[in-house]
């Protein structure tokens, strides 16, 4: 059956889907990215919304953040807005810092699914416009949405 979706045989011979084929970042290298599991590990920090990664055709990955309001004010930053909270450089140097403790070999990742670049968005990300009903991202969107900002992830590691 071709369903386009990826999955892995568990110990007990069972199989468990990990995600969508269609999903899949191809970095300049030739390297296969799976997002999803990457995004659903970012997630898990307080201090991260919503998340999508991008890099297609690059030589690296970056991800667009939305941060959470909630967790920067157990940090003592209160802000009535994500967008007033990403114009703030400190909320930007704590998220690269918790990217770069997440996303390490450290916690058993490869090299190349290392997290180059961040870009904090001043919106989360809305059902009907870049999500689906099922909150799930819609990455066609988001991707021609915020092309100019992903540009410019990639410019800066030229």
């Amino acid at each position: 059956m071709n369903t386009g979706d990826l999955g892995v045989f568990t110990f007990n011979d069972c199989l468990k889907i990990t995600g969508r084929s269609k999903d899949t970042i191809v970095l300049l290298g030739g390297e296969n990215v799976e997002p999803v599991p990457l995004e659903t590990r970012l997630c898990q920090s307080e201090l991260i919304e919503q998340c999508m990664l991008v890099g297609q055709d690059q030589k690296a990955l970056g991800v667009l953040l939305v941060p959470a309001i909630e967790g920067f004010k157990k940090l003592g930053i209160t802000a009535e807005s994500v967008a007033e909270l990403s114009q703030l450089d400190n909320v930007r140097d704590q998220l690269e810092q918790v990217v770069k403790s997440i996303i390490s070999t450290k916690q058993g990742f490869k090299a190349f699914e290392l997290i180059h670049a961040i870009k904090v968005l001043n919106k989360p990300f809305e059902v009907g416009d870049e999500l689906t009903n099922l909150f799930k991202l819609k990455r066609h969107v988001i991707t021609a949405k915020y092309q100019a900002e992903i540009q410019q992830l990639f410019a800066k590691e030229e």
